[in-house]
């Protein structure tokens, strides 16, 4: 949880690596006006093996992050970089967007938006997502019978 327009936690998590194929999640005050991260961090967090970052703060050098292929799902972009001085904290857990988001939580982004569930309730989640594509592909099916070209 990095603490607003400050990213010395961000910094720190560098030196507590994370699970190597894991979201970094990191609390950015959705008030910052100061980058969360950018490219130099992004690449430290590649090169130890994170699959993507979260934030709800801001974000710097977007085109270098593009550039390097790093999936990053942010509040918006900014040229300011943040003060490295308040440590926040590491691990645990990370208000992002309103949600308390724990370690060993799953995240689920794409172009659509981000989804956080708890790591416990994963067998709920996989039987109401099984059950909804079910409904969902014979829905499918229904209309695709009922095309234009299938009359």
């Amino acid at each position: 949880q990095a603490c607003q327009d400050d990213n010395l936690a961000v910094n720190n998590a560098v030196k507590a690596p994370p699970t190597p194929g894991c979201v970094l999640v990191v609390g950015g005050h959705a008030t910052s006006r100061t980058a969360t991260i950018g490219d130099l961090m992004a690449h430290e967090f590649r090169n130890l093996g994170v699959a993507a970052i979260l934030t709800d703060g801001l974000i710097r050098d977007a085109q270098e992050l593009r550039d390097l292929g790093m999936p990053v799902w942010c509040r918006g972009t900014t040229p300011t970089a943040s003060v490295k001085a308040d440590p926040g904290h590491v691990g645990g857990s990370a208000v992002v967007g309103g949600i308390v988001v724990r370690d060993g939580d799953y995240v689920f982004a794409d172009d659509d938006g981000v989804v956080i569930w708890p790591h416990a309730e994963l067998d709920a989640l996989v039987r109401n997502a099984e059950a909804k594509r079910d409904t969902d592909d014979a829905r499918m099916i229904r209309l695709r019978a009922n095309a234009p070209e299938n009359r």
